[in-house]
Formats: structure tokens, C-alpha cells, sequence
């Protein structure tokens, strides 16, 4: 029962880091520091970014396994670590020692471990974004494999999906930014204006470490494709 209570609370915790933001930072930084909460974040964003790969090479492998060679795996497999597991966790690292380390010099308060809890957090953008990107993608799956081709034109449907991918990356890059910085601001009790400024260089180093996952959108439509 205790378990379970704790993750009820988890869950409206995380809901209130959806909706009130603010609020959120402001009443866990007066909590124990707990890193379990951004892991199930991270891994939950992790799980659906593998989830479309294990599905495609279930699929051909059941259905066209001569297939496979054409379709690439080793070399799919291989992208989708590299950018879609590892770039997260650099993200996370690069903004959590880029936010602690310029707090620091200016006189932050939060701790190492309150930094890496609470721009943990902030990856939520992230897996919220992956999770429809795959649930999108599952859609398109099922109308080119699954749907006889007189139904649904894949070819119609697709471009207009992936054509707003490009505006919704920018939305989840400034509501992520956004929660960072009221991590930032309520880990070492800062104005908003100040954790503002602490944020502008791990962000940017992230931006320019982070663009080749602009690779994801002509990925995703590769395995649709069978390419």
C-alpha cells in the first residue's frame, strides 16, 4: 500500500510539473533530493524511442526477413544509438554541469545532486515529444503495412504529419528551456531573469551537439518506407 501511495504521489507530481510548472520546482526543492522520478522520465522517453526500431525489425523479420539486409538494421540500429539514446543523455549531462557549474560561480546554492534531480525534470518536453512522434509513426506503420492501399493514401497522409515536426521541435525546445530555467532558478534561489542568463550557455552548447536529431523525422520515415 505504501508503494502504491508513492506512486500515486509520483504521478500527480509529475502532472503538476505539466501544468504548474513554477509551483512544481518551488515545492520540490524543498524535498528530499529523489532521482527516481527524471530516471522514469528519461527511461520512459528512452523506451519509446527503441519501441518503433524493435517494432520494424519485428515486422520484417517475421513477414520479409530477406528484407532485413536491404532495410539496413546494422546501420539503423547503430544511428539510433548514437542519436536517440545517447543525445538525450548528453543533453542531460551537458545542462545539468553547464547549470551547476555557472551557479556555483555565482553563488548557487542548490547541490550537485538537487541540480541533476531537477533538470532531470525538465526533460519531460522530451519524452512527451517522443511519445507521439512514436504513436504518429505507429499510425503511419499501420496504414502503409497493415491497411489495403485504397483506403489510406500513405503518400497523401504522411507529408502533412511530418511537415509541423519542424514547429513542434521548436515548441518542445523552448518549453524545455523554459523548465529549465525555473530549475535552475529554484535549485540555487535565483531570480528568473539570472537563471535565465545561467541557462543560455549549456543550452546552446546542447543545440550544437544536439542537431544531428534533426535526423529523426527522415529516420522515422525511412523505416515506414522500408528503406
Amino acid at each position: 500500500m505504501n508503494r502504491m501511495n508513492v506512486i500515486i504521489g509520483m504521478f500527480f507530481g509529475l502532472k503538476d510539473l505539466l501544468l504548474h510548472p513554477d509551483a512544481f520546482f518551488s515545492g520540490v526543492t524543498k524535498e528530499k533530493v529523489n532521482l527516481v522520478p527524471p530516471l522514469i522520465i528519461f527511461g520512459t522517453g528512452i523506451l519509446f524511442t527503441l519501441l518503433p526500431l524493435v517494432i520494424a525489425l519485428g515486422y520484417y523479420s517475421l513477414t520479409a526477413s530477406l528484407n532485413l539486409t536491404n532495410f539496413g538494421w546494422v546501420v539503423t540500429i547503430r544511428n539510433w544509438l548514437c542519436y536517440y539514446v545517447l543525445t538525450p543523455l548528453i543533453t542531460w549531462g551537458v545542462m545539468f554541469l553547464g547549470a551547476y557549474g555557472i551557479s556555483r560561480v555565482l553563488d548557487g546554492k542548490g547541490s550537485l545532486a538537487a541540480t541533476v534531480q531537477n533538470i532531470g525534470y525538465g526533460m519531460m518536453p522530451w519524452a512527451v515529444s517522443v511519445i507521439g512522434t512514436t504513436i504518429f509513426s505507429g499510425i503511419l506503420f499501420f496504414i502503409a503495412y497493415i491497411l489495403p492501399s485504397t483506403i489510406i493514401v500513405m503518400e497523401e497522409v504522411a507529408p502533412y504529419g511530418y511537415g509541423i515536426f519542424p514547429y513542434i521541435s521548436l515548441i518542445i525546445l523552448f518549453w524545455g528551456w523554459y523548465l529549465w530555467i525555473l530549475a535552475i532558478q529554484h535549485t540555487h534561489r535565483f531570480t528568473f531573469r539570472k537563471a535565465s542568463a545561467v541557462s543560455i550557455v549549456p543550452v546552446m552548447i546542447v543545440i550544437w551537439l544536439t542537431i544531428p536529431v534533426q535526423a529523426w523525422t527522415e529516420s522515422l520515415r525511412m523505416i515506414v518506407a522500408g528503406s
